[in-house]
């Protein structure tokens, strides 16, 4: 079932979920894979409206969304949520991007935050950080060039796939993941190695 909502509406977010539940009956997991950088700005040439728009992007839509979930998850003792974060959050991304890195490194210290809390409770939170894949996100903000130069300084030598982080997901809410709570799978062909 695909529902159209607001990730930085309040409202909208805990109607998302009741649709959800009317549905499937429970909220198993949740992957809160709402971001995005919006466009490269200078830290010198950025506007406090904009800083404030991508930190909602990719944070507050995060915050909402598991606050959500956590509210269908706790009362039942189980359940599992990822996160997703970006290399970015780790190394800086690139020019133009504190914004979007900083968001993105708020949300890893987020889900380790939020596995201590829950973690007694019985629900999983982990995270995963993507490096080059090969989606629209980077068809919009990298260059041809800059992602063949991303790829040759990559170990395995190729962008990833969607189903790379697809497949990461699934594992972390699988029940071979148990035992995983507040771990950051990155999944970036080895890039974050230098």
């Amino acid at each position: 079932m695909a529902v159209k909502s607001d990730a930085n509406d309040e409202v909208a977010v805990a109607q998302s979920f009741a649709q959800a539940v009317d549905k499937f009956g429970k909220v198993d997991c949740l992957v809160a894979n709402t971001g995005g950088l919006l466009e490269r700005v200078k830290c010198v040439d950025m506007t406090l409206d904009f800083w404030n728009k991508a930190m909602s992007l990719n944070s507050t839509s995060v915050f909402l969304s598991c606050r959500e979930a956590l509210r269908h998850m706790l009362p039942r003792g189980s359940g599992n949520i990822v996160i997703m974060s970006s290399l970015a959050g780790h190394d800086g991304g690139g020019p133009g991007a504190s914004h979007y890195s900083a968001a993105k490194g708020a949300m890893l210290t987020y889900t380790r935050a939020l596995a201590k809390e829950v973690g007694p409770h019985g629900v999983r939170v982990n995270a995963i950080a993507p490096g080059l894949i090969a989606t629209r996100f980077h068809d919009d903000f990298n260059t041809p060039a800059g992602r063949a130069a991303r790829v040759e300084r990559t170990p395995m030598r190729r962008e990833g796939q969607p189903e790379d982080v697809a497949n990461a997901a699934l594992y972390l809410t699988s029940p071979g993941a148990s035992f995983i709570t507040g771990e950051v799978i990155e999944v970036n062909g080895g890039m974050g190695l230098y």
